[in-house]
């Protein structure tokens, strides 16, 4: 085995494990965190191994899309995570965006709050209204201006 020099003294290679391949392992893990295991993007991701023979190997191919996309693991904000998504399964899936953009925005305004990458503003409906929320009581000058 090799290992880093530097802790966290990572595995780089195996005797049966290539580093090229250890890192794409890594790769996935860190893909699959972002898109799947966070809870964000539920109906989304599911779209990404639908009649796939195997879910492991469809995420895999998505998983090089978007590291061959975005050319990087980390930073990549939730926002620009969901334009990839939806350019992933129009343009490798063959999905038709009218199908797609409403299950990502629809994910997107799970948690409320979320402003829309232009390309899905035209979905912008599809979000929840969010009901503004009345002060704590005694709060009379803040409560004039929700009148």
């Amino acid at each position: 085995m090799v290992y880093s020099d530097e802790p966290p003294f990572e595995v780089l290679q195996t005797g049966v494990i290539s580093f090229t391949e250890l890192q794409e392992v890594k790769r996935i893990a860190r893909f699959w965190d972002l898109v799947a295991n966070n809870g964000q993007f539920p109906a989304t991701s599911r779209l990404i191994w639908a009649d796939q023979p195997s879910v492991f190997h469809a995420f895999r191919g998505f998983s090089r899309w978007l590291y061959k996309t975005a050319d990087r693991t980390s930073h990549i904000s939730l926002l620009k995570l969901a334009e990839y998504l939806l350019d992933f399964l129009i343009e490798v899936r063959g999905l038709r965006e009218e199908d797609v953009g409403p299950i990502v925005v629809s994910d997107l305004g799970r948690t409320g709050g979320r402003r829309l990458p232009r390309r899905l503003q035209v979905y912008n409906h599809l979000l929840p209204r969010r009901e503004r929320t009345v002060p704590a009581a005694g709060l009379k000058r803040q409560q004039r201006h929700l009148s």
